[in-house]
């Protein structure tokens, strides 16, 4: 639409052209014609360029500005979607989506960072425990060979194998599980 208004206005800008060429006298009418001819190209280049600023150079600046900030780290920032131009509002609102998608990443590798450090926290807690907690176990199986009281040693015994579940599933919880593989929405 807007290049049509710009070519109509072109067009009666040389049809007027024509016209005040036949209404001056001959002397005259080159000097006219060249006038309207730079008036017409300045018209056209002036209406062209407030065009190509408005629905071009505009938009592409904000998504620029909206890739910088994006770069600099401000998840925060959207690239306006409400261009006057349907190409742009959907390159924003493309952009938008990728910007959500880059959050979700984002946050799902925070995720598996905090799994993995509770791994590492469990694997170091299975380790100071397990070695003191097979210590109990050898220290009670000495008792047993003793002949120390059969009811206290199955106590130990007891009490020694829920501290060794509750390690086993500490580490069960914090190993990372086995995806399945398969075609993924790259």
């Amino acid at each position: 639409l807007n290049l049509a208004v710009l070519a109509a206005a072109a067009l009666s800008l040389a049809m007027a052209a024509a016209l005040i060429a036949q209404l001056v006298p001959p002397a005259y009418a080159v000097g006219a014609l060249v006038f309207m001819l730079v008036a017409d190209l300045a018209v056209v280049v002036a209406f062209g360029r407030y065009l190509v600023g408005r629905l071009v150079t505009k938009p592409m600046d904000a998504l620029r500005a909206a890739a910088e900030e994006l770069e600099q780290g401000h998840l925060e920032q959207r690239a306006p979607d409400d261009a006057e131009t349907e190409d742009f509002s959907d390159l924003g609102e493309r952009f938008n989506r990728m910007t959500e998608r880059l959050l979700d990443a984002q946050s799902q590798l925070v995720r598996a960072e905090k799994l993995a450090s509770i791994g590492r926290l469990a694997a170091g807690v299975a380790h100071e425990i397990g070695n003191p907690l097979s210590a109990i176990q050898t220290y009670a199986e000495v008792l047993r060979q003793r002949g120390a009281d059969p009811e206290i040693l199955k106590a130990i015994n007891h009490e020694a194998g829920r501290v060794d579940r509750i390690v086993r599933e500490l580490l069960n919880y914090a190993r990372p599980q086995r995806e399945e593989v398969g075609p993924v929405d790259a």
